[in-house]
Formats: structure tokens, sequence, C-alpha cells
């Protein structure tokens, strides 16, 4: 599948060493999306690596065309996954 990123994701994407696969998983089925303003949401996903879990978090351009301006991991898994009520 072709990713749309941007070339800043695109960069992101090699400098902190996330798999295009990682990154494809939460674009085709994210288990959490948060609409954000301006048109902007961040979709994510829980990930294992090495043992420990990560949330991986894609910035997503809603409009005018979809495209991922930028992605990162973090283990500061509490900090952003939204529980539900």
């Amino acid at each position: 599948m072709i990713l749309p990123l941007s070339d800043h994701a695109r960069f992101e994407m090699q400098r902190r060493r996330i798999s295009e696969q990682d990154i494809e998983r939460v674009w085709t089925q994210p288990e959490q999306k948060i609409v954000l303003a301006r048109g902007r949401a961040i979709w994510q996903n829980k990930i294992t690596d090495g043992g420990k879990v990560y949330i991986l978090r894609l910035v997503i351009e809603t409009a005018p065309t979809m495209r991922i301006i930028t992605l990162y991991r973090s283990s500061k898994v509490k900090k952003y996954w939204r529980e539900e009520p």
C-alpha cells in the first residue's frame, strides 16, 4: 500500500526508525481516532516492541485531502491513550 506521507512524516519515519508496516496498521485499522481542530486528527494504536508497550501516533490532515503530516512513537501510553467510559 502506498501511504499518503508528507515529506516531514517520511523524514520522521526514517529518523525515528518506525516501520512502514506499523504505520500502515494504524492507517488501515486505528484503535483510536481523536478529532482535533482545523481539519486534523490523531490516529493511534498500542504497539509492542522488545516486550515493551508503546503508542504509535499519526497526525492526520483530513482536508482537503487525507495525509499523514507527522508521526511518532511514545512510551507515555497512559498520557495519550483515551480510556473509554
